[in-house]
């Protein structure tokens, strides 16, 4: 139900200047309580300071929906990397992929936080995945998922001026790329001065 309300909801946000580094590592913690012991989560986050203009309950919301959700692509366990760079200029992918928010070619020039969940899960067809960012879109038996939390998840980031790229093989895990323009924005600075 929280996950419909943040959906729909436009006010009460608390959105400026947020830290990722610490957000990450405070949200691996939390997710390792919360996902099965078999799931090995493996953590590759900066040590830079990369900010984003975003609101922090968001940011956790993602972070946590990306996790939880690879964590159930793996019921027998296996293992899920969360990873936290920067990145010069937004990805122009050549092969198979799924984006959402933004679209990659419209993005703006420039620095990006590069926030990434994978899994060594079941993977989806291309079928799937060019479904999972709609809202109540499921494949989960009834009662197990609502299918807003990727739905949120492209929200959120879209409302950050970022993007998601998924990219996942049946049978060899999904890889979660969330693309975030890193603050200060270089072109608007000069633009300001």
């Amino acid at each position: 139900m929280r996950q419909l309300l943040t959906f729909s909801r436009q006010g009460e946000l608390t959105v400026g200047p947020l830290p990722l580094t610490p957000l990450v590592k405070e949200t691996i913690k939390l997710a390792r309580g919360l996902v099965d012991q078999r799931v090995e989560i493996r953590q590759r986050v900066s040590e830079l300071d990369l900010t984003v203009e975003a609101d922090p309950a968001q940011m956790h919301q993602v972070l946590m929906n990306l996790c939880l959700n690879a964590a159930q692509a793996m019921p027998e366990g296996g293992i899920m990397e969360v990873g936290l760079t920067a990145v010069p200029e937004p990805p122009r992918p050549a092969g198979p992929c799924i984006a959402a928010g933004q679209s990659l070619s419209k993005l703006e020039p420039g620095p990006y936080a590069r926030l990434w969940v994978t899994d060594s899960g079941h993977g989806m067809g291309a079928d799937i995945c060019e479904r999972i960012f709609e809202p109540f879109f499921t494949t989960k038996k009834p009662g197990q998922g609502t299918g807003m939390g990727l739905a949120a998840v492209h929200g959120i980031v879209k409302s950050c001026g970022g993007a998601v790229l998924v990219e996942s093989t049946p049978g060899q895990g999904s890889r979660f790329d969330v693309y975030l323009p890193l603050l200060p924005r270089p072109e608007k600075a000069a633009r300001s001065v």
